[in-house]
């Protein structure tokens, strides 16, 4: 029986796009030799991505040190004289004021069970976001609080230390398969991959949005 349910935050539950995040790539595109703000994206990503892999193997660093280190490498990579931690400081005004999806907000409308974030952040950023969205999660779970990323087990771990319930009895919800979907499965949760793309349409466990998700799973 499911009687706690962990969310993810950026890209689940709230978008990490925005004009904070356009303007710190494009300020790479004007300075640099690659002026394609997705390919920019893209590099940044996997760099930032290998980062925090590396950081679940290594010394921990925060993801804001995180974050500017991997936009002073795209920043070398594409030969851009820009500031790492102003685009960081860009990226950071992002996260801190997130658009829920629409259906975020049916889901949190509509939810009876409580309900815990975890995300791959840092604890001010997250404590800022949570409460500019004027939500109650039952308790916010952070790469920092964890001192590990997801899909660490580590960070899961501390989930279930803090939702005090065994793992059979937690349902996780994300948008990444890896480290969400799998992860949580890894660790006996029961898994909702939340697929507004619709990448995965017709895999078991997808669903197009938070809202159906929790209503297709509370039904089984």
């Amino acid at each position: 029986m499911i009687t706690a349910l962990l969310v993810d935050f950026n890209g689940t539950l709230v978008r990490e796009d925005g004009p904070y995040a356009d303007m710190a790539l494009d300020r790479i595109c004007a300075a640099g030799t690659e002026k394609v703000r997705q390919k920019v994206f893209d590099f940044w990503w996997e760099t930032f991505d290998r980062y925090t892999e590396e950081a679940n193997t290594g010394t921990f660093y925060n993801q804001t040190e995180l974050l500017t280190e991997a936009f002073r490498t795209a920043a070398e990579h594409f030969s851009a004289g820009v500031d790492a931690n102003e685009l960081a400081d860009l990226i950071e005004k992002q996260w801190k004021a997130p658009e829920p999806f629409p259906d975020s907000g049916r889901f949190l409308e509509e939810v009876s069970l409580p309900y815990y974030i975890i995300t791959n952040g840092d604890d001010r950023v997250i404590s800022i976001a949570v409460n500019s969205l004027g939500i109650a999660p039952a308790g916010v779970i952070t790469s920092e609080s964890a001192r590990a990323y997801k899909p660490d087990r580590r960070i899961f771990e501390k989930a279930l230390g803090v939702i005090g319930a065994p793992a059979e009895n937690v349902c996780m919800l994300g948008d990444s398969l890896r480290k969400d979907y799998l992860a949580a499965e890894k660790m006996g949760m029961s898994a909702g991959l939340i697929d507004r793309k619709g990448k995965f349409s017709g895999m078991e466990g997808a669903y197009p949005g938070l809202d159906v998700a929790v209503r297709e799973i509370l039904k089984k």
